[in-house]
C-alpha cells in the first residue's frame, strides 16, 4: 500500500502540569472498531469479537482506500504496518533472538495469525459474506499489517467497542505503564447512541 512514512507524534512546546488536559473529547463513532466499523453488522453475525474483530476491520477499512470513512486516518500511519515489530523481522533478524522466550513467542504469534486469518477470512467471512470480503482480496500480509497498526496503536475504549485504533490520540506516547496520556469515560458505553460516546485524554507527566 506505498512506501513507508515517517511516524506521526506529539510534542508539547511548553511545560505542562500532571493530569493537565490536552484532549477534551473523541467521540467513539470516530475511532476505528469492531462496532464503528463498515462490516460491523457482518463480524456480528459472524460472531467475531477481541483482538480478532478489530484486525479483520482495519484490514477491510485499509482495502476500501478513498471509500473508508478512515482514509484520512490511514494516510498518516505506516503504509505497510508497524514494520518495526518482529512479525515482520527477517530471518537474520530473528538469529538474535535465537535462546530466549521471545523468539517462541513471535514463531507462535505468526503461526497464529496464519491459522486465524485462513479460517475467519478465507474459509469463513470470503465465503459467507462474498460481498463484503470478495474471495482473493484479502491477503495474510494485508492481515498482518492491519494486527501491527493495532498491536502498537489501539486503545481500549469501553466494554462495547472493546479496543479500537483512536485517531489523533494514538500520538501519544501510550507505551504500557509509561504512557503520557490516558482514556476517561471508556467505561461510559451507551448502546443506544455511540455518536455521543467520548473518550477523554490528560496529561499524566510533564512534557
Amino acid at each position: 500500500m506505498g512506501i513507508d512514512r515517517y511516524h506521526y507524534a506529539v510534542y508539547a512546546k511548553r511545560n505542562l502540569a500532571v493530569d493537565t488536559p490536552v484532549v477534551t473529547a473523541i467521540p467513539k463513532a470516530a475511532c476505528l472498531s469492531a462496532r464503528t466499523c463498515s462490516v460491523a453488522e457482518t463480524l456480528r453475525e459472524a460472531r467475531l469479537g477481541g483482538g480478532l474483530a478489530l484486525n479483520i476491520a482495519i484490514m477491510h477499512e485499509r482495502s476500501l482506500g478513498e471509500g473508508s470513512r478512515w482514509a484520512g486516518y490511514f494516510a498518516v500511519l505506516p503504509a505497510r504496518g508497524e514494520r518495526t515489530l518482529p512479525m515482520f523481522w527477517t530471518s537474520a533478524q530473528l538469529e538474535h533472538l535465537r535462546g530466549t522466550d521471545l523468539l517462541r513467542h513471535v514463531t507462535e504469534d505468526a503461526e497464529s495469525m496464519r491459522l486465524d486469518f485462513g479460517e475467519n477470512v478465507v474459509d469463513g467471512l470470503c465465503v459467507t459474506h462474498p460481498a463484503s470480503f470478495p474471495p482473493g482480496k484479502h491477503t495474510l500480509e494485508a492481515y498482518m499489517e492491519a494486527a501491527s497498526l493495532a498491536a502498537s496503536r489501539a486503545f481500549f475504549i469501553g466494554e462495547e467497542c472493546g479496543e479500537a485504533l483512536v485517531p489523533w490520540a494514538d500520538m501519544f506516547n501510550h507505551k504500557t505503564d509509561g504512557e503520557h496520556v490516558h482514556v476517561l469515560g471508556a467505561d461510559d458505553d451507551d448502546d443506544d447512541d455511540d455518536d455521543d460516546e467520548e473518550e477523554g485524554e490528560s496529561e499524566e507527566e510533564e512534557s
